[in-house]
């Protein structure tokens, strides 16, 4: 009997010691957390960390990380202006579709929308996703998640958050895909208010979904229904431009057969 007692009693103490421990941990972890980020508010149910300072990417060979564009319709009441970031994102650094020793193949924003017309962020998101549908793109998995971008001050991650748009349900077989970016608050310019969102479009190999290209998947798009295409040419991310994959990983880094990005937009 005084084994059992004595057996407990070293438990009991056991589990004091961990919860003690584990406690320590959890409070140095929320003061590092506190430290490095702060918690702006909810948008759309949408909870936005930033850092206090700046966004803090990793940017090793120093390319250009964001872009102002200056947008302007024959409708002097659908000019805008705002600032973007050039590329798609995962944790603090610029996604790398792969990564061979000293090659980065840096994966591009290739595509921008602007909404001159919805008075919500859901309202916009909607016209983006019915654009989306009606160039044969539909929500899949099968692909890496975990990516975002910046549009004006907002980290905007992928949508949906563990799915992808592709215009083929099977992952396996050679397809464009694309993550989605949409802002959840408006963009202004003046009293002119709009919504922007962006995306990252590709093909893939089947099977291993090696890189095929940027700009098959980019020109699959056509303007439909209310949406329009800006003929305003936006090369800020075009680095190190090779359409041969082979020859462009002799540069450290490249956007390959990338040649910019393309504007669809609303006005009415």
């Amino acid at each position: 009997m005084n084994f059992i007692k004595k057996s407990l009693k070293y438990k009991f103490i056991l589990i004091c010691l961990l919860f003690i421990i584990l406690n320590s941990c959890t409070d140095d972890y929320e003061k590092k957390l506190d430290k490095d980020i702060v918690l702006l508010p909810r948008l759309n149910n949408t909870l936005l960390l930033k850092p206090k300072e700046e966004f803090n990417i990793r940017n090793p060979f120093n390319v250009p990380l964001y872009v102002n564009i200056d947008f302007e319709t024959n409708l002097q009441t659908h000019n805008c202006g705002f600032e973007i970031c050039n590329w798609m994102l995962r944790g603090n650094n610029i996604a790398c579709w792969l990564d061979w020793y000293s090659f980065k193949l840096y994966e591009p924003i290739n595509v921008i929308y602007i909404d001159f017309v919805s008075e919500t962020a859901e309202e916009s998101k909607q016209k983006v996703k019915d654009f989306l549908y009606n160039n044969s793109y539909m929500i899949r998995s099968g692909s890496s998640t975990g990516y975002y971008t910046i549009i004006e001050d907002e980290k905007c991650k992928q949508s949906p958050s563990y799915y992808v748009w592709s215009d083929n349900l099977d992952p396996k077989v050679e397809n464009n895909h694309a993550r989605i970016f949409f802002s959840t608050k408006p963009s202004s310019k003046g009293d002119i208010q709009y919504y922007i969102s962006a995306g990252s479009f590709s093909r893939e190999a089947a099977i291993k979904h090696n890189y095929i290209s940027f700009e098959d998947a980019k020109n699959s798009l056509t303007a439909t229904g209310e949406w329009k295409e800006s003929n305003i040419e936006v090369t800020s991310n075009v680095l190190n431009y090779n359409s041969d994959f082979e020859d462009a990983k002799d540069y450290n880094y490249s956007t390959v057969d990338h040649t910019g990005i393309r504007i669809f937009y609303i006005v009415e």
